[in-house]
């Protein structure tokens, strides 16, 4: 009797020390798992923004005066709202909006499915590299040929030889996803609104798991000296002397884990975020320089050596 006792309990031991090896090695996966796919998510988050921040400013093949774009235009008394004067407003190629100030007019509804709540706000304007000759209603075009150019919205230019480029506005911001992500609730996504081939406003929920984005500029305020200062949107003087942007991104696993805790603190910008919940979560950060600013700097080395010389 006693042998069999003996035997059940090292029986009932080494099952609890097997179920504890798989329990433990379970929650290893998971944590593993987690951390590979905030990597991943934070990689394609940091891919999308990088290639449409370099991209902003770009206006075809010629350098065009943005004093005469905006005059060109028509446009509206508010540049934020999300219609076509929007996407008109070409005469700044990068904007930003701070959390801490007001929402965008046109996202500040508290049922609006735009509306934003989780960091910071940019919209790029560039132009496509790729030339056009099609033309689709409600959008806007870059049209250009021999240093003259005109926005043309909805329709071909006069001048049969000018070239056309179609006009590109997107705004990002982190918002809510489109669909359920864990046990059929909704997580944290990346936003871009833009206007579709028709001519539409498009929200598009890009990438889940993004569930705060702040951002700096680095604005030329002393292009003699090229001194550059890291500002927030709000402190931004000039929008077209932004030569960079900083990108903090907080990303957030789609379920919380029961086993773990994050207390951590994480600061992003001018803000600090202390969750505390069971949920992984991963801060990316790095700067963008904007291509097409860049002669910016070119120009004030060259005028800086033919001064020296």
């Amino acid at each position: 009797m006693t042998e069999f006792l003996i035997a059940g309990l090292i029986g009932m031991i080494s099952l609890i020390t097997i179920t504890h090896i798989y329990l433990n090695g379970k929650l290893g996966y998971l944590a593993h798992k987690n951390t590979t796919e905030l990597q991943e998510t934070g990689r394609l988050v940091m891919q999308t923004l990088t290639r449409h921040i370099q991209r902003s400013g770009y206006m075809g093949n010629f350098i065009l005066d943005p004093d005469s774009v905006k005059k060109n235009t028509n446009n509206s008394t508010n540049p934020d709202c999300y219609n076509q004067d929007w996407v008109k407003h070409i005469e700044t190629a990068i904007i930003g909006l701070n959390q801490n100030q007001r929402a965008y007019t046109c996202l500040n509804n508290p049922g609006s499915v735009y509306r934003i709540t989780r960091g910071d706000v940019i919209t790029l304007r560039y132009a496509e590299v790729n030339r056009t000759t099609t033309v689709k209603p409600g959008n806007s075009y870059l049209a250009s040929s021999m240093g003259k150019y005109s926005l043309v919205p909805d329709k071909k230019p006069a001048e049969s030889n000018m070239q056309l480029n179609r006009l590109r506005v997107f705004t990002f911001f982190p918002g809510q996803s489109s669909r359920p992500v864990c046990n059929q609730k909704k997580g944290p996504a990346l936003i871009a609104l833009t206007i579709s081939n028709s001519g539409k406003l498009r929200r598009q929920a890009l990438i889940n798991g993004v569930e705060k984005i702040q951002y700096q500029y680095g604005e030329l305020i002393d292009p003699a000296n090229q001194k550059v200062v890291l500002r927030n949107a709000d402190s931004v003087t000039n929008w077209n002397q932004v030569i960079s942007v900083k990108i903090w991104a907080l990303i957030r696993a789609d379920c919380p884990q029961h086993n773990h805790a994050d207390k951590k603190q994480y600061r992003l910008a001018d803000i600090l975020y202390q969750p505390n919940d069971r949920y992984h979560r991963q801060l990316f950060t790095t700067t963008v320089l904007l291509k097409n600013r860049l002669k910016l700097l070119k120009a004030i080395k060259i005028e800086k050596k033919n001064a020296d010389n």
